[in-house]
C-alpha cells in the first residue's frame, strides 16, 4: 500500500506545483485620488511604482486599482472641464506617461467616478485609453475594500 501511495504521490507532485494562484494569493489594493494637487498625484503614482516593485521583486501576484473622483478627475483628461492649474499643466505630460505606464505594463486598472464626469460635463471620448467608468466611485471604493483591497490615499 505504501508503494502505491509513493507512486500517486510522485505523480501528483507536478501537478499540485503548477495549480493557479488562489484569489487570497493575490495583494489588492486601491488607491483613493480625489484631489488637485499634482505633485500629491505624482507621489500617489510614485507610491504605487513603488509597492509594484516590491511586489515584483518578491514574485507576489497583485491586483491594484486606482479610483479618480471630484477633483482627482482632472488626472484622467486633457479637458480643462475638470479643472486644470499652472502645475498640472507643467507637469500634464509627464504625469499622463506615467499613468500610462502603470497601467499598460504593469496592469494598474484605473476607475473614474461617472457621478463625477457628470458634474463636469465630460464625456467617455475625453477620457485617457483604459479608464474604465463605474457609477460610483466611492461605492467602487466600498466594493473593492469589501473584496479584500487595502485602501490607500497618498496626504
Amino acid at each position: 500500500m505504501k508503494t502505491i501511495q509513493s507512486i500517486l504521490f510522485t505523480l501528483l507532485l507536478p501537478w499540485l506545483l503548477v495549480l493557479p494562484v488562489q484569489a487570497e494569493d493575490i495583494e489588492k489594493a486601491v488607491y483613493h485620488v480625489d484631489f488637485a494637487n499634482a505633485d500629491r498625484y505624482s507621489a500617489t503614482l510614485t507610491s504605487i511604482n513603488n509597492m509594484l516593485n516590491e511586489y515584483e521583486n518578491a514574485l507576489v501576484d497583485y491586483d491594484v486599482t486606482i479610483v479618480f473622483v471630484g477633483k482627482g478627475a482632472r488626472f484622467v483628461t486633457d479637458d480643462p472641464k475638470a479643472g486644470q492649474d499652472a502645475r498640472l499643466k507643467e507637469r500634464r505630460s509627464e504625469l499622463k506617461g506615467r499613468l500610462d505606464a502603470l497601467h499598460t505594463t504593469r496592469n494598474v486598472k484605473l476607475t473614474v467616478c461617472n457621478n463625477t464626469l457628470t458634474g463636469f460635463g465630460l464625456t467617455a471620448d475625453k477620457l485617457y485609453p483604459g479608464v474604465e467608468i463605474v457609477p460610483s466611485g466611492v461605492v467602487h471604493l466600498a466594493q473593492l475594500q469589501k473584496a479584500g483591497a487595502a485602501y490607500i490615499k497618498i496626504q
